[in-house]
């Protein structure tokens, strides 16, 4: 009888110290939840406006209705997600790195325009005039990216206690039975987003 307990206690250190290794790969799936989040945080906030940005002008509107965008009035979404075509409302990506996950802008070609996504983001993003002849354009600055970042930071922030626990927890349930699962869930929000790869 004693023999078992000391040879269960044994297993129980064992694996405790082993489940520092999986410590890493639970951060990084939460880490790539969090830049999961911020995409569709600046998603939806767009089409809502919840970051209430200056309003287009109505010649803008007018165009973009002309044009049969699905929400012309919108700032940042005109035609919205639309497969094969790239916009700003879908210009967002993820990459993966060693340490965490990166959220960034797409240098493919705008649909609309002769400029990469990423720049015509920086334009919208800090907002700027643009000289045609006698015409000046004025583009007021419409930070949705810096909101949303805003945004699910605070969101992070708030879960951050919830989501040591539940790592704790997993460790625990690991070094007392050997039972993975809680542990490759958490890991495995790793894989979440491939559709913004």
């Amino acid at each position: 009888m004693i023999n078992v307990e000391l040879k269960g206690l044994k297993q129980k250190r064992e694996r405790y110290k082993k489940a520092s290794e999986f410590v890493k790969g639970m951060v990084l799936g939460y880490a790539n939840i969090d830049a999961y989040s911020t995409i569709l945080l600046f998603q939806k906030n767009l089409l809502i406006n919840g970051f209430h940005l200056k309003e287009l002008k109505p010649s803008t509107i007018a165009r973009k209705r002309k044009n049969k965008y699905r929400w012309p009035e919108m700032p940042l979404v005109g035609i919205g997600k639309k497969k094969g075509i790239n916009t700003l409302y879908s210009s967002l990506r993820l990459e993966k790195l060693d340490n965490g996950t990166r959220v960034y802008v797409s240098k493919d070609q705008h649909h609309g325009a002769d400029r990469s996504l990423e720049y015509l983001f920086g334009v919208h993003e800090k907002g700027c005039t643009i000289q045609r002849g006698e015409t000046t354009i004025k583009i007021p600055p419409r930070p949705a990216f810096k909101r949303a970042i805003q945004m699910g930071r605070k969101e992070a922030k708030g879960l951050r206690k919830s989501r040591l626990k539940e790592m704790r927890k997993a460790i625990q349930i690991y070094a007392e039975t050997g039972d993975m699962n809680l542990i490759r869930v958490i890991a495995n929000f790793r894989k979440l987003g491939k559709k913004f790869e």
